[in-house]
């Protein structure tokens, strides 16, 4: 059946989250489609609160994975964000192929690195949602 979908509590509850700025993008000029239909697609969205002190080394590390990230093959797109009215709030938009693109994203030692030097900068672990495409306007 697929992995479940965690929704984003904070969507509801803090709507104005959404409006962000882009920091970087990767992306892959390519529909996916699956006979006409969009393919079965991963999407994970990360949202985080860097510390005061932090907020521009945790850009600086999204700008590193954003380019990090430009070359992978199945990898649809991948774009960081910052909150225009909080800028210690930050987006990470990205949408693999299949869930095995977003494993192997992951798992590669460079990305693994970025990651770990993430986490102490930021005030409390990402909020981390896994989805899985069900329409899709155009890629």
């Amino acid at each position: 059946m697929g992995s479940p979908v965690r929704h984003l509590t904070l969507a509801r509850t803090k709507p104005h989250f959404y409006n962000t700025t882009l920091l970087g993008a990767a992306n892959i000029s390519a529909k996916v489609t699956n006979n006409g239909k969009p393919a079965a697609m991963y999407l994970l969205l990360a949202e985080m609160t860097a510390r005061q002190s932090a907020t521009a080394e945790v850009e600086h590390i999204l700008r590193s994975l954003v380019e990090m990230t430009r070359d992978e093959p199945d990898t649809v797109t991948y774009n960081a964000h910052r909150h225009q009215h909080d800028a210690s709030r930050f987006l990470v938009y990205e949408l693999y192929k299949d869930r095995g693109a977003c494993d192997a994203h992951l798992s590669r030692d460079p990305i693994k690195g970025l990651i770990a030097r993430l986490q102490p900068l930021l005030v409390a672990p990402p909020h981390i949602s896994c989805c899985t495409t069900i329409a899709v306007m155009e890629i």
